[in-house]
């Protein structure tokens, strides 16, 4: 479970816990699964797994749109909202990443 160590030089073993014992969790199913989408292959299959085991009324799929991805991005996360017949909720704001660096001062250009 947890490594053990010795003393140096001393003849018994003591054991070293490096850190205490979580505490048990007792799981409880959401009412609500929200599946952040990236638009690629694993978050996908995350999804599938989930509409797999779940009514797909308890499915959002979450996407950050950047405005940078390319359309066919779009037609793929179309395809799958669709395929496992859960809603599509895509977040955006307008900027692309260059106008939110800029915006919050994380990129400085220079005229």
């Amino acid at each position: 479970m947890y490594p053990a160590a010795s003393t140096c030089g001393d003849e018994t073993d003591q054991e070293l816990t490096l850190f205490p014992a979580p505490p048990p969790v007792q799981y409880q199913a959401p009412e609500q699964h929200v599946v952040q989408f990236s638009g690629g292959v694993g978050s996908a299959l995350v999804a599938l797994t989930i509409a797999q085991r779940v009514d797909p009324r308890r499915i959002t799929l979450l996407i950050a749109n950047p405005q940078v991805e390319d359309p066919d991005l779009w037609r793929f996360a179309n395809d799958l909202a669709r395929h496992i017949d859960v809603p599509l909720v895509i977040v955006e704001d307008g900027r692309d990443p260059w106008q939110l660096f800029t915006d919050v001062g994380f990129l400085v250009l220079q005229p």
